[in-house]
């Protein structure tokens, strides 16, 4: 509920970028898939799609070697913010807000 109540906050009715439904529920939001593809294209898409958040959480992209990057803490990229970061039992989760 924390993370869900720092969206909220940041942004009323996001539109949250993940691999499967969660937070839209407590965000009074909406979820956009995370796709698999690369993180180029995974920005292009989330900007297409006016995405608010990209939620990259090791449990879910586990695996996905183009895009699990997006869970490492150092993670820089020019067109997303770090907005939020937790270690998890299931890996790290972490939040980027996306930059125009």
């Amino acid at each position: 509920l924390e993370l869900a109540n720092k969206l909220q906050q940041l942004k009323s009715n996001p539109k949250i970028m993940m691999r499967h439904e969660m937070l839209e529920f407590y965000t009074n939001g909406e979820t956009i898939y995370t796709p698999q593809t690369d993180i180029d294209n995974l920005i292009k898409y989330a900007k297409k799609t006016n995405t608010d958040f990209i939620v990259a959480w090791k449990r879910e992209l586990a695996g996905e070697r183009n895009i699990e990057i997006l869970t490492e803490p150092n993670y820089r990229n020019i067109n997303l913010e770090k907005i939020y970061y937790m270690n998890t039992t299931d890996g790290p989760l972490v939040v980027y807000k996306i930059k125009n």
